[in-house]
């Protein structure tokens, strides 16, 4: 059978070469245990890579709260004048920018050699670049946030030493993005607070000499005409409005710190825009003593009660709002110093005791399939050949082939003669 294979001149069919195959397992064999041993070579002498990871918890997502409410609740995040898509997503891309790899760069060192050095950068971005390749940043659809450090043992290295190392600066690389995110975090919310205690001092000013203004005008009243009561009823009434008034009021400084980073069309904006309008239809409702069967309508009162009502309605709307402004200042206020954590850490790194890279098991088996798939190969191009130039019936290709082949020879070879002098 062996003679007739290689004598036979015979086109290739399945058949045939399923028993090229069988009669050459020698070859195969020889590629499996070669390629098998040249893989294992060079899984021995590649660096071994541990990774250390830490969780975070999902951050607080502000997306349903308003302007004051995030600042009287104390929510902390990024875009502390509207809502967040999805704070986790942000924060990785915090994390991949290069504020936080600059910060770590000057944070890990090992054996008394900075980061920047052992990354062996030629310069300051290829040292950036090489460190965005040790560190890998993700948030799955639970909004946790995963921070893998990675380092990996020189190559041609068989010492614990550096294994150990290794493993050290996995955790430390980790670890160092976890506190420069948080200090980064904790900058910005602190930055945003103290911009938004200005702007709330600003409007606690106004607010203070309105009220003033208000009680003067009152004790003014008061004065002229000996004091005026108004009836029970009257003064819920008017303390309801004062309540809705200064609703008003407040949502009028949520609409005015919104328009300060966003557009008129942001969807945000037209939300209280739209919350700012029916406050005000409230407002003219329960003047008007509309809100109520048993209400009565301001403008209906008394001459001389109707304006005392006025006075002391507008009285009311300013301690309502003084009081807002007052504790929306001294929350930002205190925030813009705060020195508390941003960020909850679910799992810390820690140092890994199982390399992540190389896989020998699974990249040996890879390695097996490879080989033999190669040795396949190399018999069917041996067995296609062997038919191409022995079958006759390829004879008037292989004429033209060659012919082809000598006159590109011989063009080539007058091309060259016509260039000589």
């Amino acid at each position: 059978m062996k003679h007739d294979l290689k004598e036979t001149a015979q086109p290739l069919t399945l058949r045939l070469f399923i028993e090229s195959l069988l009669t050459r397992r020698k070859l195969i064999f020889k590629y499996l245990i070669y390629g098998s041993l040249v893989t294992l070579t060079i899984l021995l002498f590649m660096p071994k890579t541990y990774t250390s990871r830490a969780v975070l918890m999902p951050p607080e997502d502000p997306k349903s709260q308003s302007v004051l409410l995030q600042a009287i609740t104390g929510a902390t995040g990024f875009n502390l004048g509207g809502a967040v898509p999805n704070l986790a997503e942000e924060l990785v891309e915090v994390l991949k920018s290069r504020t936080i790899a600059e910060s770590v760069l000057g944070r890990v060192s090992l054996n008394g050699q900075s980061l920047e050095v052992l990354l062996e950068g030629r310069n300051r971005e290829e040292t950036l670049r090489a460190l965005s390749q040790r560190v890998k940043f993700f948030s799955n659809k639970q909004r946790f946030i995963t921070i893998d450090g990675s380092w990996e043992t020189p190559y041609f290295s068989f010492s614990e030493a550096d294994e150990d190392s290794a493993k050290m600066m996995s955790a430390r690389l980790a670890t160092a993005f976890l506190r420069a995110l948080d200090e980064t975090n904790r900058k910005l919310v602190n930055q945003r607070s103290l911009y938004n205690a200005a702007y709330f001092s600003d409007q606690l000013q106004m607010a203070k000499a309105e009220l003033d203004t208000a009680y003067k005008r009152l004790e003014e009243f008061q004065r002229r005409n000996k004091a005026v009561a108004i009836s029970d009823q009257m003064r819920v009434q008017m303390q309801a409005a004062s309540e809705i008034k200064a609703k008003v009021i407040s949502t009028q400084i949520e609409l005015d710190l919104l328009l300060r980073d966003r557009l008129e069309t942001d969807p945000l904006v037209t939300e209280v825009k739209n919350r700012l309008r029916e406050l005000e239809s409230q407002y003219n409702r329960v003047s008007l003593g509309k809100g109520d069967n048993y209400a009565i309508g301001f403008e209906n009162l008394p001459a001389l009660n109707r304006e005392y009502a006025t006075y002391f309605r507008e009285v009311k709307i300013q301690e309502e709002v003084y009081a807002l402004l007052k504790q929306l200042y001294y929350r930002e206020r205190l925030q813009g110093f705060r020195d508390t954590p941003t960020i909850v850490v679910l799992d810390p790194p820690q140092i890994p005791d199982l390399r992540t890279s190389p896989k020998r098991i699974t990249t040996l088996f890879l390695g097996f399939i490879f080989w033999g798939a190669l040795a396949v190969f190399h018999i069917l191009i041996s067995e296609l050949l062997k038919s191409f130039f022995k079958d006759p019936r390829h004879a008037s290709l292989r004429e033209l082939l060659l012919s082809s082949y000598l006159e590109i020879a011989f063009w080539d070879k007058r091309k060259k003669e016509t260039k000589q002098p």
